[in-house]
């Protein structure tokens, strides 16, 4: 049985304090998802480097904190191989945070997972026309008000941003996360 989406973020919260790591807990889970969809071989090697290189300026990380991230990696990589409907964001509940701080959340997952899969991605300005609209539009939710009313239409909303970036994710790992694990080939990475 796997922790709660609160329990997960609160655990990770508190290793990047005491490592005095200055980053969202979400952006953990975004980073190596945007590694998986991007075409990281889907081992227990082809993700630690530039994942090290995007959190901590290529230093490794305490082993509390790596040992987090290699759950979320096999967590998401597991999801996103087996189909659509597994993968879900780790991002807070709607019972333990206002609509700003889950927007906040998602606005910074997405900035992670765009970050990560730019680096092993370069070109994604090259990607397929539908994809190459679904990455701009995460751009766009990046910057999403976060100033907003809590009401059902704000919420409905924000549903929808969250299984939008769900979609992107997925349709990622479609076009560049299965051939990388399908030719096992390394990423080049810059």
């Amino acid at each position: 049985m796997s922790l709660s989406a609160t329990i997960q973020l609160e655990q990770i919260q508190q290793a990047l304090r005491d490592a005095e790591i200055g980053m969202h807990p979400v952006e953990l889970q975004a980073v190596v998802t945007g590694l998986i969809a991007g075409g990281v071989t889907l081992d227990e090697r082809g993700w630690r480097r530039p994942f090290y290189e995007l959190v901590n300026d290529g230093q490794k990380l305490p082993e509390e904190i790596y040992r987090k991230a290699q759950a979320l990696y096999r967590e998401a990589a597991a999801a996103l191989s087996e189909g659509e409907m597994n993968f879900n964001l780790l991002l807070p509940e709607d019972d333990d945070a206002s609509l700003a701080q889950r927007l906040e959340a998602l606005s910074l997952w997405t900035q992670g997972f765009l970050t990560a899969i730019a680096m092993v991605q370069p070109e994604l300005n090259k990607a397929p026309a539908d994809l190459k609209e679904m990455i701009e539009d995460l751009g766009a939710i990046v910057q999403v008000d976060q100033d907003v009313e809590d009401n059902d239409d704000n919420e409905h909303a924000y549903t929808e941003l969250s299984e939008y970036v769900k979609l992107v994710v997925i349709s990622c790992f479609a076009e560049y996360g299965n051939s990388a694990s399908e030719n096992n080939t390394n990423p080049t990475i810059h």
